[in-house]
């Protein structure tokens, strides 16, 4: 070795005193001769083109060898260098060549028009919108390179948390911004910085062109650095690149490289390929290792290597008793090149393997995936396979992401490397751990979980074996596939050095070898001649017997599949034809629930606002008579529609900081005057343990649990009905857990009724036809706590009672003064716009309890007027206006008055209109059903604060009048 650096140094040298006198004839002796010229049909075009300027203007990097070399006297050469001289020759052109620091001061010369030509360009989504580019006149390899040494590179999970060294400006830049977001980028000026980056320290990774690569490592002699992986990708394939403006040049160009013998073009690239020396960054082989550290590596005896069982058919423990499948393989083959001595220890789950690495008592484990947290404790070699992780769910489900699963329960194996991911990006999905992937499967078989997730081949290994006909791989978990290591104790480096070095000597073609033995299911059919040749042996007409019956057996098998496959497809159209009805209902439903709601509502609140004017006693019975039966056709209408979108899936909750303690005194006070019809002491405990203000949607927490205080007081007789909130109690940083119980002293209930009480349309025996109601009261309790990442349960005793205890995980508010809390924008004079004259008392009503200084029309042309005469700060409309769109109606403002706030106010209850209308609106909100329904003002009250008006907008009386006076006029 060092007699081969001592030549190599000479050599050197020996350039360094050749290469001015030398230096061009070697590189005209090494270069092919150009092809003789031939005649090519110029169009007209592009003659013109060149004919009216002195010289094509070329962009070229100042020095990206052997690619791009622009000498001091502005010589250009190289391999686009010679090429682009051969084709100035066949195009009669003159060039001027121009050298740039970086790709982006070369780019923003394009933009400018002050370049014609840029070799050496690959393609890129943003370079395709402003350059033109020729046909590709060579490819080259592209190559991640990093420090020797690294046993676990991958481009996964944002390259594992390693630093990537990149050139400003160019396609790779580009490519890591939008492919790779998460990656931590170090932006350099060129190749050879990029590589003294990685090589310090500064960067763990560089991906670029190789051959540029080799150029720069041996020219900087940069010892430490290898190739970790190589691939072959639009970043490699060179072109030339002309501006908008220089199209003509392009065409030329390519009929110019059309017209080069390809074997010239070969011969030219392979010329300007650099002569590898001893720093030749390649991966180390299998003899890596020095005798010294195989030594080490034998002193070490026999490791313990660890694996899950239950994880087949990547590792598993065979019919004969002994470790089988593709991890346990390859890692044969991987021990067997490295020379290290082992012994398989078969693990009954992957946590307790891993948590024998974590104490010592295994020093390997297989078929890990590469997180942080292990890290802490292991080293990984690898990745050698990598699967997508898959949802598992049963036939008739259809979950195909983990967001869909919120409000249900996925299982999933202990330890398993996306329960952090899943708990922390999606705490409404409910995670159910189990021992191993088995169990996982048999929990969602057996219902008790929704879906499961495992690695892809895992999953149709058991669902083939174990399965068929009940579970289906039903999704996938995008950007956090199973990317399998081996992971080898952190105090063992020389093992995990030794693995790598045998992982790199196993050849491909055993690789794939072993992928297609041990992760691909293969399917069979037909019969083995072997055993035709014993049956027919006996005569020719036992084998013409044979082939009869075979051909019978054979057409009437082929019509039992064409039969089956008819029913599957009858199967299909009929479930479609189910699916299509389902929602067809559920639209319908949305629509007449809008049509029929709003006017049975305004009827609602017109009788309690008339309830509190005088009226002789019996007027007023009547009255009250009537305002119950509207109440409880609107609490019906309120049931039926929210089953139907809750089947739907079109129920979307909007959390917003609510004081939860607030809440439950409000909702207790407003339920207190049922509680007194009946005698019943209506009490709420607890309310001072939940001060701070949690992010939730108040509107169906008021829900649920008015549901619950409805029901408890309708079903007790004489006694109380006690609501309780629970202290939090802490779940992780910034997510409490909301323990709410709702106790009465009622008629109670036995253990089957208990069982199906949450059931659709299940009510207790004989409480229909004595309470009325529709039996779905609890079920939409239940529906909603599962959006919200909730349960219900109940405990009751017939003639004693029940206790209804409400669980919901909520993530704290921002105080005041923390990221995220906004201040509240003053009011001094708001317009309400709304068509419906009852709705316009109502809410009127409530916003000057509020404070609020309201106005109120009922049309678009009318709220003109009035803001032409006093202008306001908030203007509230209906969405559905006569003749104009509420967004139609928000646009045309802000165009009058820009700094105008336009709050939507509607009775549509779809999560995706309210998405569509948000872009137009500061807010959208829902109309309150009852006169004593406040959320929506509270909602409102978040965002706005009523203001008192300045002296010169409070000072003239006539300015109300008018405001009034014209509210009249609208009607």
């Amino acid at each position: 070795m060092a007699d081969r650096r001592w030549l190599a140094a000479l050599w050197w040298l020996g350039v360094l005193f050749l290469v001015q006198g030398l230096g061009g004839a070697a590189r005209a002796q090494a270069l092919p001769t150009p092809p003789a010229a031939s005649e090519l049909v110029l169009d007209a075009e592009f003659l013109a083109w060149r004919d009216a300027r002195a010289a094509v203007r070329v962009g070229v990097s100042r020095d990206w060898r052997p690619i791009d070399v622009l000498d001091e006297q502005g010589r250009y050469t190289g391999l686009s260098g010679d090429l682009l001289r051969t084709l100035a020759g066949m195009l009669g052109l003159r060039t001027e060549v121009r050298g740039f620091g970086d790709y982006s001061e070369l780019m923003a010369a394009a933009r400018r028009g002050e370049i014609d030509l840029l070799p050496s360009m690959a393609r890129s989504p943003q370079r395709e919108g402003e350059l033109l580019f020729t046909d590709s006149y060579v490819e080259l390899p592209v190559a991640y390179v990093g420090r020797r040494g690294v046993t676990d590179f991958s481009v996964e999970h944002g390259f594992g948390g390693r630093r990537v060294a990149v050139e400003r400006g160019s396609p790779v830049h580009e490519l890591l911004r939008t492919r790779y977001p998460d990656a931590e980028l170090l932006v350099v000026s060129d190749t050879a910085t990029a590589l003294k980056a990685v090589s310090i320290g500064e960067a763990d990774v560089y991906l670029g062109a190789l051959p540029p690569t080799h150029h720069a490592v041996e020219a900087l002699r940069l010892d430490n650095l290898e190739v970790l992986e190589t691939t072959t990708s639009e970043l490699g394939r060179l072109h030339f690149a002309v501006s908008p403006a220089a199209a003509p040049l392009r065409d030329a160009l390519d009929a110019a490289l059309r017209r080069l013998d390809p074997q010239w073009l070969a011969q030219l690239a392979a010329a300007w390929q650099p002569r590898y020396l001893l720093l030749s960054p390649q991966r180390a082989s299998g003899e890596a290792l020095s005798p010294a550290q195989r030594a080490e590596v034998a002193r070490l005896g026999e490791l313990r290597v660890g694996f899950d069982q239950g994880f087949s058919p990547i590792n598993a423990v065979g019919a004969d008793g002994q470790p089988a499948g593709f991890a346990i393989e390859l890692f044969r083959r991987a021990a067997g090149h490295a020379g290290v001595r082992y012994r398989f220890e078969p693990q009954s789950t992957f946590a307790a393997g891993l948590e024998a690495v974590r104490q010592g008592r295994l020093d390997v484990m297989l078929s890990a995936v590469r997180t942080d947290d292990r890290l802490q404790f292991a080293r990984f070699v690898g990745p050698y396979y990598s699967a997508p992780s898959v949802l598992v769910t049963r036939l008739e489900d259809g979950w195909s992401t983990l967001e869909a699963l919120a409000g249900r329960t996925l299982a999933i194996d202990r330890a398993h490397y996306l329960i952090p991911a899943i708990r922390r990006e999606m705490p409404s999905v409910q995670v159910r751990e189990v021992d191993s992937v088995e169990a996982a499967l048999e929990e969602v078989a057996q219902r008790r979980a929704e879906a499961m997730i495992t690695n892809l081949e895992v999953a149709a290994s058991y669902i083939n074996r174990s399965y068929l006909g009940q579970l289906q791989v039903s999704g996938t978990v995008p950007g956090r596939p199973s990317e399998l290591y081996f992971m080898v104790r952190q105090d063992l480096p020389l093992v995990a050095q030794a693995l790598r070095a045998g992982l790199d000597a196993i050849p491909e073609n055993e690789r794939a070898m072993l992928a297609n033995a041990w992760l691909r299911v293969q399917y069979r059919s037909g019969l083995d001649w072997r055993d035709i040749a014993v049956v027919v042996g006996p005569g020719l007409l036992l084998l013409v017997a044979v082939l009869v019956f075979s051909l019978f057996y054979n057409a009437r098998l082929q019509a039992l599949v064409r039969a089956r496959r008819q029913a599957e497809r009858m199967l299909q159209l009929e479930r479609d034809a189910a699916r299509a009805a389902t929602a067809a209902k559920a639209d319908f439903l949305a629509e007449m629930g809008h049509e029929i709601r709003t006017p049975v509502s305004a009827i609602a609140g017109g009788l309690e606002l008339l309830q509190r004017e005088p009226l002789p006693a019996h007027a007023r019975d009547l009255v009250r008579a009537i305002g119950r039966a509207a109440d409880r056709l609107v609490e019906l209408l309120n049931n039926l529609l929210d089953m139907a979108k809750l089947e739907a899936h079109k129920i979307a909750l909007h959390p917003a900081p609510t004081d939860l303690g607030a809440l439950v005194r409000d909702l207790a006070e407003e339920f207190a005057p049922a509680a007194r019809a009946k005698q019943v002491a209506l009490v709420a405990r607890g309310t001072e343990h939940w001060r701070r203000p949690v992010m939730a949607d108040a509107m169906r927490v008021r829900q649920v649990l008015g549901n619950l205080l409805s029901n408890a007081i309708k079903f007790t007789a004489h006694g109380s009905v006690e609501v309780r909130m629970l202290p939090p109690e802490h779940v992780s940083d910034g997510v409490r857990k909301l323990v709410l119980q709702v106790q009465d002293t009622g008629r109670g209930m036995s253990a089957d009724v208990t069982a199906r009480l949450f059931t659709r349309f299940e009510q207790a025996p004989g409480t229909a036809t004595h309470y009325g109601g529709t039996g779905l009261g609890l079920t939409i309790v239940r529906e909603l706590l599962g959006l919200m990442g909730g349960q219900v349960s109940v405990h009751s005793v017939p003639g004693q009672g029940s206790c209804f205890t409400v669980e919901i995980p909520l993530v704290l508010a921002p105080s005041a003064g923390e990221p995220g809390a906004a201040a509240r924008r003053p009011v001094a004079r708001l317009l309400l716009v709304e068509d419906g004259e009852v709705n316009q008392l109502l809410y009127a009503e409530q916003l000057r309890q509020r404070g609020f200084d309201t106005a109120v029309c009922s049309s678009a042309e009318a709220a003109y007027e009035l803001l032409e005469r006093e202008p306001a700060d908030l203007v509230i409309t209906d969405i559905h206006l006569p003749g104009m769109s509420g967004q139609q109606f928000a646009l045309a403002l802000r165009g009058r008055w820009p700094d105008l706030a336009v709050v939507a106010f509607t009775a549509e209850d779809d999560p995706d209109l309210h998405a569509a209308w948000a872009a137009d609106f500061e807010m959208v909100l829902d109309k309150p059903q009852r006169v004593d329904d406040t959320h929506w003002i509270d909602m409102l009250c978040e965002r706005f604060e009523p203001a008192p008006r300045s002296p010169a907008a409070t000072a003239p009386r006539a300015a109300v009048s008018v405001w009034g006076e014209l509210d009249a006029a609208a009607g």
